[in-house]
């Protein structure tokens, strides 16, 4: 199908199977579509280039919510989600920059929605929180244990996330974009912070780490040039911080570096300078030690402004 009229709101046909690709591209005037539940999912050049499209009702039938599947919308306001559907991409809602708000059927046994944000059935996951909502603050609500990739990604109005003491992991991704945070304290439930899970906040500048976490991917706070100060609980077992670098516990492992840093001499303690300690920074001297045996993959990656190198 490939549409030829000129309504405000398109209501597609219930014998439907199918939508060609771009099929509403260039069609300026329309700002509200709803799909049949005859198209099974939705896929990623459906709704391509329909520029000023606002609100999106899918009725039951529809099952999946495909890749980037409405990325090219950057008008829409609204989605509506039938008690059918059953699998979503991560990416499903990517660069919808006004979406406000994601409507789940209340008869759906997968997902649920709260205020406009998409969970997962008892609220257990957070899969979508709308980029284009305009609260300053959010409190993640009891219970959630873990909050998906590309959750919060892009929602810029956000500067403060309160979250509850039941999570333990945050996915890749998670809050990348979000230019508002300025200072994140995390719950000592965490566990598991993922890649790049806070890639470009570019507002960032102080990090809170709990006692209980385990792994944080090396590239959690890629792309934030503003971060001075990565703390955490003096009663991590794995980790320790001090004056702001994260080292593990040992201290012969440099783990991460805030993104502000220009000049630094790395302890004697330090055997090895961890996956991207220093990518993507202000990095512009660095003296190493004679005992740093290892230098792992991308420890100095995109550091632009690095001049001098020094060994002791």
């Amino acid at each position: 199908m490939k549409y030829k009229g000129n309504k405000k709101h398109v209501i597609i046909p219930d014998k439907v199977s199918d939508i060609a690709d771009k099929a509403f591209a260039g069609k300026e005037f329309v700002t509200k579509i709803t799909v049949p539940g005859s198209i099974k999912e939705i896929q990623y050049t459906y709704f391509d280039e329909c520029i000023n499209l606002k609100e999106v009702v899918l009725l039951d039938g529809v099952e999946v919510l495909g890749i980037h599947c409405f990325s090219y919308n950057p008008k829409l306001e609204k989605v509506s989600i039938p008690k059918t559907l059953y699998s979503l991409h991560s990416c499903s809602f990517q660069d919808c920059l006004k979406l406000q708000s994601i409507d789940v059927d209340p008869e759906n046994p997968n997902f649920t929605s709260v205020d406009g944000v998409m969970f997962s059935k008892y609220k257990t996951s957070i899969y979508c929180y709308p980029a284009g909502k305009p609260e300053k603050s959010y409190t993640v609500p009891e219970g959630v244990y873990s909050i998906w990739n590309k959750s919060f990604a892009e929602a810029s109005n956000l500067e403060e996330v309160i979250f509850p003491d039941t999570l333990t992991f945050i996915d890749y991704y998670a809050f990348a974009g979000c230019q508002g945070l300025k200072t994140v304290t995390f719950p000592d439930s965490l566990t598991e912070i993922g890649n790049q899970a806070f890639d470009s906040c570019y507002n960032l500048t102080t990090v809170n780490l709990p006692a209980n976490l385990e792994v944080i991917d090396p590239g959690a706070f890629v792309g934030c040039n503003k971060l001075k100060n990565i703390k955490i609980d003096k009663d991590n077992p794995n980790f320790t911080s001090v004056s702001g670098v994260l080292y593990n516990k040992k201290l012969d492992r440099l783990v991460m570096v805030p993104r502000t840093i220009k000049t630094f001499t790395i302890p004697d303690t330090v055997k090895t300078i961890g996956m991207s300690a220093f990518s993507s920074g202000g990095l512009e001297s660095i003296t190493i030690p004679k005992n740093v045996r290892e230098i792992e993959e991308h420890a100095f990656y995109d550091c632009q402004k690095l001049k001098s190198v020094k060994k002791h």
